[in-house]
């Protein structure tokens, strides 16, 4: 059964996936999937296949285009040289076989636990923790 905390990890992995909160209906719909089976991961490739998420990140832009526009969305104000240093990482995760739901969770995951006083992306992780 998800606890306080996973609960927590589900509404983070739907805010960077769609910029909000997710409402009663839908958070409910995956916590039963997680109390069913599915993991974070998992939850997390649903997310990426949804009509929101591929409405603005298609599945035909290449990885170097996806993790450009991710980034750049998911770290508002950010410098393009964080920006310039950050996306050869996810590109790296994507063309080794790895997922969009990969990423969606390894950045949720990293700045859900940023402090809010890093140097460089301390006002990102405020940003994203205060959805």
């Amino acid at each position: 059964m998800a606890n306080a905390a996973t609960r927590s990890d589900i509404i983070k992995l739907v805010v960077m996936a769609t910029g909000q909160a997710p409402g009663t209906t839908l958070l409910g719909e995956l916590i039963t999937a997680f109390d069913g089976g599915k993991s974070l991961a998992m939850i997390a490739a649903d997310l990426t296949a949804a009509a929101s998420f591929t409405a603005k990140y298609p599945v035909f832009a290449t990885p170097e285009e996806f993790s450009t526009e991710f980034l750049t969305d998911i770290l508002p104000g950010i410098d393009a040289a964080i920006i310039a240093e950050v996306v050869p990482v996810a590109v790296g995760i994507l063309n080794s076989g790895g997922t969009r739901g990969d990423i969606l969770l390894a950045a949720s995951t990293f700045l859900a636990g940023l402090p809010t006083d890093d140097p460089i992306l301390g006002t990102q992780a405020a940003l994203f923790q205060n959805k």
